[in-house]
Order: C-alpha cells, then sequence, then structure tokens
C-alpha cells in the first residue's frame, strides 16, 4: 500500500484525505491531478493547488475541468504525464486514487488497480461495522457484477465506486478491517499545512474554554440542491421548518445538560454554494440559523466567522475539529461524520429523526443505518424534543 500513487482531488474531502495520507507517508512520492466541477471557482482551485504544494513529496501534473469533458469518452493511458484532450495520462505503474462516486472513476477499467476513498455514512458503517452483514455483502457483490457489466457495454460505470481497494479515516472504535487502508489524522502536522485557518480558529476558542462547545452539523434545505428530492428553497413554510428543526435538535442535547454551551456551525458544502448564481457563498439558511440560535446562545459561531466560503467549501468538518477539539458532535441526519470524528463514541450523538418531518420529503432518509442495527459503539442517538 505504501507506495507512489496518482491522486484526483475533487472536493475538500480529498484534499483532507491526501494530506492525511501524506502526513502518513513523507518518504514517499505521489503525483496528483485538481479536478474542477462546475461548482469550483478559480479561488477554491487555488486553494487546493495551495495546499498540494506544501508537500516537498508530490508532483502536481495539472488540472482537470470536468465542465469540458463530462458526459463525453474519456481513456486512460500510462507513460505520459500530461492531459491531451480527453485523455488522461498516468505515469507509469502508479494507480489512482478516486474519491468514492467520482466521474473520472465511472471512466476507469474496472479489471485495473485502482482505490477509493470512501465518502457517506453507509461506505463508513460498513468499514467500521463489527459483523458480517449478509444483506450488504449480496448487494455489494451485485453491485460489482453490474459494474463489470455496464463497463463492457458502455465504457464506463457508476457501479466502479464498489470496486478497487478503499481508503478511510480512522474511527475511534477498535475496527479492524482489512479490506480498508487507514489513515491517521495528525492534528499537529494538519494545522502546519492549514495554517492560515487554523491559528484563526484555535486562537478564539481558547478564549471560550468555560463553556463547553458543541459542533454542530445542520440538516438544510440546500442540502437538496445535490440530490433527486425535488424541495423548494423559496418556500418560506419548507424553510422555516428547516430553521425550526435544527434549533430543536440543538436543544435536545443542550437541555440534558446543566453547562453553558458554545456552538460551533459546521456548514454543508451545500449551504456555500448558490445553484442559482453559481458562486461559492454562504446561503440565507446558514445565515438565517446563526441568527436565530444567537437569541438563545452567547457564543455561536460557523466557519464563515473565520474563513471566506470558497475555503470553507474545501475543508470538511474532521478538519476543522482537529483545530477546535469539540466537546460534542450533534449531527442532525446521519453524516460520515459520526464515525470519522476522532470524539469518543460518548460525545458524538445523532438526532433519531423517525417521525421528524424529513421522512415525509425524502422516504427512507435513514436506511443507511440499517447496517448496523447496534451504533451505540460508534455513536449516540438523541431523541428529537420540539417545542
Amino acid at each position: 500500500m505504501i507506495r507512489s500513487k496518482v491522486w484526483f482531488i475533487s472536493d475538500g474531502n480529498s484534499l483532507f484525505y491526501f494530506s492525511c495520507f501524506l502526513n502518513q507517508n513523507k518518504n514517499v512520492k505521489q503525483f496528483a491531478y485538481i479536478v474542477k466541477r462546475k461548482y469550483d471557482n478559480q479561488k477554491n482551485i487555488e486553494f487546493r493547488k495551495l495546499i498540494i504544494l506544501r508537500f516537498d513529496n508530490v508532483e502536481l501534473l495539472g488540472v482537470i475541468d470536468l465542465n469540458l469533458i463530462e458526459n463525453e469518452e474519456i481513456r486512460f493511458e500510462r507513460n505520459l504525464l500530461k492531459i491531451n484532450d480527453l485523455v488522461i495520462k498516468l505515469p507509469n505503474k502508479y494507480a489512482p486514487v478516486f474519491r468514492s462516486g467520482s466521474y473520472l472513476q465511472a471512466n476507469f477499467p474496472v479489471w485495473k488497480e485502482s482505490y477509493t476513498l470512501i465518502h457517506g455514512i453507509g461506505e463508513y458503517l460498513e468499514f467500521a461495522s463489527k459483523t458480517q452483514n449478509i444483506k450488504i455483502s449480496l448487494k455489494r457483490l451485485f453491485r460489482k457484477f453490474r459494474a463489470y457489466y455496464q463497463f463492457i457495454l458502455f465504457g464506463k460505470s457508476k457501479f466502479n465506486r464498489n470496486l478497487g481497494k478503499k481508503i478511510a479515516l480512522k474511527v475511534d472504535a477498535e475496527i479492524n478491517n482489512k479490506n480498508f487502508y487507514k489513515l491517521n489524522i495528525i492534528s499537529s502536522e494538519l494545522k502546519k499545512i492549514y495554517n492560515e485557518i487554523s491559528k484563526d480558529f484555535e486562537n478564539y476558542y481558547k478564549k471560550i474554554d468555560e463553556t463547553k462547545l458543541i459542533a454542530y452539523l445542520p440538516i438544510s434545505i440546500n442540502n437538496f440542491q445535490f440530490t433527486k428530492e425535488k424541495i423548494d428553497n423559496n418556500n418560506n413554510k419548507i424553510f422555516d421548518e428547516f430553521i425550526n428543526y435544527n434549533l430543536n435538535a440543538i436543544n435536545s442535547l443542550t437541555s440534558r445538560f446543566d453547562d453553558q454551551f458554545s456552538i460551533y456551525i459546521q456548514p454543508h458544502p451545500a449551504d456555500c454554494y448558490s445553484s442559482k448564481s453559481g458562486k461559492l457563498i454562504y446561503s440565507r439558511f446558514i445565515k438565517t440559523l446563526i441568527k436565530e440560535l444567537k437569541k438563545d446562545y452567547i457564543n455561536v459561531n460557523f466557519s464563515g466567522d473565520f474563513i471566506k466560503s470558497h475555503i470553507s467549501f474545501e475543508c470538511p468538518y474532521e478538519l476543522i475539529e482537529s483545530f477546535i477539539n469539540p466537546d460534542f458532535l450533534l449531527c442532525s441526519y446521519p453524516s460520515a461524520s459520526l464515525i470519522s470524528s476522532q470524539l469518543s463514541p460518548s460525545q458524538k450523538y445523532l438526532i433519531d429523526s423517525k417521525n421528524y418531518f424529513l421522512r415525509k420529503i425524502t422516504q427512507g432518509f435513514n436506511k443507511v443505518l440499517d447496517i448496523e442495527t447496534n451504533n451505540e459503539y460508534l455513536f449516540k442517538t438523541l431523541d428529537l424534543i420540539t417545542s
């Protein structure tokens, strides 16, 4: 596993995984492409480039603009180190590393060696599961068959994410899944690499040591601009329901304790991007939620108080957690961060959303949790208290 690879850095998560891998393997040269998607602009692409070039053992091969090649036939070739039209060149003998679900991964030959950066709570529950789930194993086998079948017929397959070797962030629980390569989150090294943003976070949260700090991942009406579910962002009734749900979620945790709390909000990437304008800006939803929380809590902050939206877009929760060291993590939806967070299971909470309004909007929203019927060794569930 510890050898050179070609990494396709398509978002903040893959950039973070890449940084963790390099901190773990400083003496092995790696190659990298930056992948530009329709959500990206020049500013966040430059931020990715800045972080990548801080490592001495990386050769940056170029930028792949998916806006120019999506829906086109792509083929991978070896031995050359540049991009030419729709041919992506790979240095000889080095396997590619893709983020799970990558468009480029869908075009990579299924029979060749590759690696997948896992993404989403479904994949992390599979990684962290203590037992072999027959249903999930059969589903994975069926998806592998479909990947081969589709690739042979059409030259690409979205099921390629189920193939190749997997890379995951090391979890707090004692997990020994040999099918995954585990990455350590080395906070001291990350603070050096991301030094522009780590200092601002650290300096602020040193001043509020007298309170307990909750890191909160809200469910936003904007989350669904990236999904098949159609929700009208301009519907004020639905907008208010999302706001009230998040306020109740935080109250459901704070009401269990007598402590004073400070709250840090980690916006979903969808709250850093406007599909209407195509710009990386903080959403009306996240600003409204902050305003409402400040009516009940003294210290309420979000990433926008420290970094601009195009940088926040590139910073996953696990990175920020290594800077602020919260006392609790609270998730209002089944986020992979419930597992990949480095906090202990007793510090991580998921709102039990079996009966709340999102069930009416998104059928089967929590089906991924069925992978493991008892998740208490990973995180705690919390009943939603409504006001």
